[in-house]
């Protein structure tokens, strides 16, 4: 496999861990929630996340790589930390709000970075765009509803 193959599944494979993460902590927010609305739309959220993470991983097949099956130990960590703080202090919505806000900020800075990467194909580089798109879209969605909650 040429070198920008080998570098493009790599950052493919940095971007299905942190978009698995996503994944999970949209099941855990649509678990912790008691509103029906914020639930469905955390479900839904969590079955986009893992339709795009099919995509990266195909992509990252296309190259001769084997594709990241798990998210990162740090998410786990946090998670394990988030269980812990819910049973001690409780939770509300809005703490399950900003939890899911502050996990999506991460998730974006993530693709920023690797959009301003100038050694991805375009090809590549026209995947991570789309999969940009749809987080910001998804984002959106969320901040649409949450005023609306709020």
């Amino acid at each position: 496999m040429a070198a920008d193959g080998e570098h493009n599944a790599e950052v493919l494979n940095g971007l299905i861990e942190r978009t698995l993460d996503s994944v999970d902590g949209y099941r855990k927010a649509a678990e912790s929630t008691a509103n029906e609305s914020l639930r469905i739309l955390f479900e839904a959220l969590a079955e986009r996340r893992q339709q795009l993470t099919a995509k990266l991983q195909a992509q990252v097949r296309r190259y001769g790589s084997e594709p990241y099956e798990e998210g990162s130990v740090l998410a786990k960590a946090h998670r394990a930390f988030l269980d812990l703080k819910e049973k001690v202090t409780g939770h509300s919505d809005k703490a399950v709000i900003e939890e899911v806000e502050r996990g999506e900020a991460f998730l974006m800075r993530r693709f920023d970075e690797v959009m301003a990467d100038d050694y991805l194909s375009a090809e590549v580089a026209e995947i991570v765009d789309d999969a940009y798109d749809q987080i910001s879209a998804d984002r959106e969605e969320i901040e649409a509803l949450t005023h609306a909650i709020a």
